[in-house]
């Protein structure tokens, strides 16, 4: 018989009916958005949408706005 049909109905129903751990609160992190764009010039190209070179400047551009609105989600949310 495999061991895992050896177990007894009684003490799945135990693991099955525990008490989940108590988490803990999570610890707020916040972004130092000057120290993430001084890793790479503006001008720098880091990436390609459809064959059109995207700059650091741009990308960074976005991270910040898409950042940004996530943010605002997570705060609303919590208030």
């Amino acid at each position: 018989m495999p061991a895992a049909a050896a177990a007894s109905p009684e003490a799945a129903a135990v693991t099955a009916d525990a008490t989940p751990a108590p988490t803990a609160t999570p610890e707020v992190h916040s972004l130092d958005y000057e120290a993430i764009r001084a890793l790479y010039p503006m001008d720098e190209v880091v990436g390609d949408v459809d064959g059109r070179e995207l700059t650091w400047e741009e990308y960074f551009y976005w991270l910040v706005d898409l950042g940004g609105q996530a943010q605002n989600c997570t705060d609303t949310m919590a208030a």
